[in-house]
């Protein structure tokens, strides 16, 4: 199986007997994960009713409870996937069934350039699923199967909120016991093996077995699903902020409630270090070449952020940086700190903002001295305005010898002004003029205080050098670059 791009254009299929609750995953999984479902049995069925020859040619199988032949399919799910509204990502029910479908499926998403995310195969027993056979309803609309009994009976409206409408329950034709055990029978004779190759080594990277699942609780099943698809299609950062937003209480809990576990024991250590193989593995590209990796932990949402920090710390420390949710709690990030070996070293876990200041009164007459309280932030930046650059940083770290904790950190200030006439521009003129001074009254620029974006327009008193012609000199002056080497120093 291909593991495709980082986009969310994949597909994810999931495998099953007869009845064991794949459509109802499905319509949940679309709910959750923001992407349309596409059940093979109703887009079949729907060509069926079209009067179609293709469809006219399919419904000789399904009245048998037969699969389709290949021929019959290939075609027809093709046009399908390539369907804008399944340019997002797709969740197909019910397809494939077979080894052979599965070499189809694979063909035919080579062909429109799309991923195989996951494979999901629900594993429920023969018994249980016999004794679902009378009591499902499904709506002629939407497909999403109903449990009979109460009001819930043939041609009553069907009841999902997003059904497109006009949709009524029904039972389907191929809900017999008879019927059931020839499809049963063809699970057996072919969709096993199919899940055995989904099991092997080739394709076990994408494969999830949700095992036990004769449970008719479908949101327990859903949350089993949901936990294992995240950490599967999620990068590193996304799948530990996913778990962290598990881990929030609820808007709705009392206060006087008690108090929720400890994140740790959710999280917990075996957890933790998956986190960081699949960071340190998503890292690869970076390693310095040597047996022994060292990194550090940086909390930042912001990817920007996240490559100036890793490109200072490699290229001139070759040190790796993980990304980690803001959100991380103490007791995570220690835990993070603990797992070590004899090659993998974590240094600490970093929080490090650098913004510009607006020099005060005060503060201006010495080049060395801290900011005064009256100093706030530049909301807007123009070419020669005077500014001051501070960086502070703090770092959670683990001390192996004493087992504690150690919180440090460091604060680094530059003076300088804004040159606008190193800014890079897709205007030409815009440059010359910005190097011409012509702006030096013109319209403030506005930028993101909460990214250090301004490498290279920021200029150090006494240097004529942007941070960036500093750094290929191979000057340290950056404020960001001060307190990392301070903290590496101390």
């Amino acid at each position: 199986m291909t593991s495709g791009g980082g986009g969310n254009d994949g597909v994810i299929i999931l495998v099953g007997a007869p009845l064991c609750g794949k459509g109802t995953q499905a319509s949940l999984l679309s709910a959750a994960l923001g992407i349309d479902a596409l059940s093979t049995g109703e887009l079949f069925r729907r060509e069926v009713v079209s009067g179609s020859e293709l469809g006219a040619q399919m419904k000789v199988y399904m009245d048998k409870g037969e699969l389709i032949p290949n021929d019959l399919t290939t075609t027809l799910l093709t046009n399908t996937l390539q369907m804008p509204q399944y340019a997002k990502g797709v969740i197909i029910d019910g397809y494939p069934r077979n080894i052979s479908h599965l070499d189809i499926l694979l063909n035919i998403l080579a062909t429109i350039d799309r991923p195989l995310r996951a494979a999901i195969y629900f594993d429920v027993s023969k018994d249980k699923l016999l004794q679902r056979i009378a009591g499902r309803l499904v709506c002629n609309k939407c497909g999403v199967p109903q449990s009979a009994g109460g009001h819930m009976s043939p041609g009553v409206a069907c009841p999902v909120a997003t059904c497109a409408g006009g949709g009524v329950l029904y039972q389907r034709s191929d809900d017999d016991p008879a019927v059931f055990e020839r499809r049963y029978e063809i699970f057996a004779r072919e969709t096993l093996p199919l899940v055995e190759c989904l099991r092997s080594a080739k394709h076990a990277k994408e494969f999830i077995c949700i095992e036990s699942c004769d449970t008719d609780d479908r949101a327990s099943v859903h949350k089993r699903v949901v936990d294992a698809l995240t950490h599967l299609i999620l990068d590193s950062y996304s799948w530990l902020d996913h778990q962290l937003s598990l881990l929030q209480p609820s808007s709705s809990s009392s206060s006087s409630s008690s108090s929720p576990a400890p994140s740790s024991s959710i999280l917990d250590a075996a957890a933790l270090s998956r986190f960081r193989d699949r960071a340190l593995h998503e890292n690869r590209h970076r390693r310095t070449g040597t047996a022994l990796r060292r990194f550090v932990y940086l909390k930042t949402s912001n990817i920007r952020k996240y490559q100036e920090h890793a490109k200072i710390f490699d290229e001139l420390y070759g040190i790796e940086v993980i990304r980690v949710p803001p959100s991380l709690p103490d007791d995570i990030a220690l835990l993070l700190l603990q797992q070590r070996d004899k090659s993998l070293i974590p240094l600490a876990v970093l929080r490090e903002e650098t913004n510009l200041y607006r020099p005060t009164a005060a503060s201006s007459s010495s080049s060395s001295s801290s900011l005064s309280s009256s100093s706030f932030e530049l909301s807007s930046m123009r070419h020669g305005v005077q500014a001051v650059e501070r960086s502070t940083m703090v770092a959670l770290s683990w001390v192996v010898k004493t087992q504690t904790p150690l919180r440090r950190e460091y604060v680094h200030e530059n003076r300088g002004h804004i040159d606008l006439s190193f800014r890079s521009s897709s205007s030409s003129s815009t440059s010359t003029r910005h190097a011409q001074g012509e702006l030096l009254d013109g319209p403030p620029l506005p930028f993101d205080t909460s990214v250090f974006g301004w490498d290279d327009i920021f200029v150090v008193a006494g240097l004529p050098f942007t941070y960036h012609q500093l750094h290929q000199r191979g000057i340290k002056r950056s404020g960001r670059i001060a307190v990392i080497s301070d903290f590496l120093k101390d």
